[in-house]
């Protein structure tokens, strides 16, 4: 019965090698029915909703609409809430999503850090295990994830027998592109089989996406992709990524490689060209705050810095604000999207700067012409939360093309 089988999956032997709890996950059928799935994401994005509007949202039956909403009651991925009283007549029966009723982890991979977060099917963090640790070694980052693992089961309170996937973000081209510092060691990733490294502490289902992909999905189903379905993610790391969703739909490209907004070309501030991530990024600020002086050791030294401190990062972000309103000129001629949304490590309140400085260099430009510009919903921990989502998308969500109506 959708969307769970009889029985949860459990590790046959107790806790593995590693020390972490038995990995034990809630199973779903993947080949759940299709009306079940678009029943439970109108429910989900709807809040509180009866029988009878879903038959008008959907274009289903009511006995249909009574039959599934009975399995996803069955199920515990939603709840009966109080009777209505609207006019004459029975009162209809409100159904809500169960928060509780299933989980996902997300760990998000990246050069200067590892994040770990369990959500609940509303999309609120559960739980959260972060680390900074420069260039982590898939040993490194097993080790971490088995000894995060253990941390949730203990102070979470998130039943882990319900969590039902982990989803993993992780940059691409992780062990091969250059970087400064980067070790010799850290090619190791390029022969990691990156789903396989951590199933000895969870045996569950296992997703893997690039950090940006994985960021903008999340956006989609949770952020602000639910009012404005056409939209352009950037996601500011110790790189530059990016996300195209056009009509809550995610663009892959031929070969899965769009979005990637940090390789276009940009003239620098000696006229040389060079990429737009060199300029723009987390890797890129540190290096503008360490020729003035200043060191920081992760994004939150940025929220400690003092009056100099934080004039230098003024002066970043407005030439960072000059180079992305250019290229956000290009992305609403070419895609007209809905909005440009900036999420990533950088501190939220300096992404919302960082939002209305590239508003502000639209005001020459005609009414028409202007992108709507603003910080992402989900811009901490984008990488990890999205990471999470992808279960959810997976094995209950319908396609991103039938999320809501506008």
């Amino acid at each position: 019965m959708f969307p769970f089988q009889p029985q949860r999956e459990q590790a046959p032997n107790g806790p593995s090698e590693s020390g972490a709890p038995a990995a034990a996950y809630l199973k779903l059928d993947i080949d759940a029915n299709h009306n079940q799935r678009v029943v439970f994401q109108e429910i989900r994005t709807h809040k509180r909703v009866t029988r009878t509007e879903l038959a008008t949202m959907t274009g289903l039956t009511k006995p249909t609409i009574v039959n599934l909403s009975r399995q996803l009651l069955q199920a515990g991925l939603i709840v009966e809430a109080e009777r209505e009283t609207r006019g004459r007549g029975q009162p209809a029966w409100v159904l809500e999503l169960n928060p509780e009723g299933a989980y996902a982890a997300g760990l998000n991979i990246d050069r200067d850090h590892l994040t770990l977060v369990v959500l609940d099917l509303a999309g609120e963090i559960r739980g959260r295990v972060s680390a900074e640790i420069s260039f982590a070694s898939p040993e490194q980052t097993r080790d971490f994830f088995n000894a995060a693992w253990r941390r949730l089961a203990t102070e979470s309170g998130v039943p882990l027998d319900r969590v039902i996937g982990l989803g993993i973000a992780l940059p691409d081209d992780l062990g091969t592109l250059a970087f400064p510092g980067k070790p010799s060691s850290y090619g190791a990733w390029a022969q990691t089989d990156v789903a396989d490294l951590f199933s000895a502490a969870f045996a569950g289902p296992t997703f893997v996406e690039n950090d940006a992909v994985a960021a903008a999905i999340g956006e989609a189903q949770f952020g602000h992709g639910l009012e404005a379905p056409s939209f352009v993610y950037v996601l500011i790391s110790v790189l530059l990524g990016g996300g195209i969703v056009i009509n809550r739909n995610y663009f892959r490209g031929e070969n899965g490689r769009s979005g990637e907004i940090g390789f276009m070309q940009i003239e620098s501030e000696q006229g040389a060209s060079c990429t737009l991530q060199e300029v723009v990024s987390l890797g890129a600020l540190s290096e503008w705050l360490k020729r003035r002086g200043i060191a920081i050791a992760g994004p939150e030294d940025l929220k400690r810095l003092d009056g100099a401190g934080m004039a230098a990062v003024d002066q970043w972000l407005e030439q960072a604000a000059d180079h992305l309103t250019s290229i956000f000129a290009q992305i609403r001629q070419f895609i007209d999207p809905d909005a440009i949304l900036l999420g990533g490590r950088l501190p939220e309140p300096l992404l919302d700067r960082l939002a209305t400085l590239c508003q502000g260099r639209q005001e020459e430009t005609e009414l028409a012409q202007r992108s709507d510009i603003r910080r992402a919903k989900l811009s901490s921990d984008a990488p990890a939360i999205g990471a999470a989502i992808l279960p959810f998308q997976s094995l209950l969500f319908p396609s991103l093309q039938l999320l809501g109506r506008s």
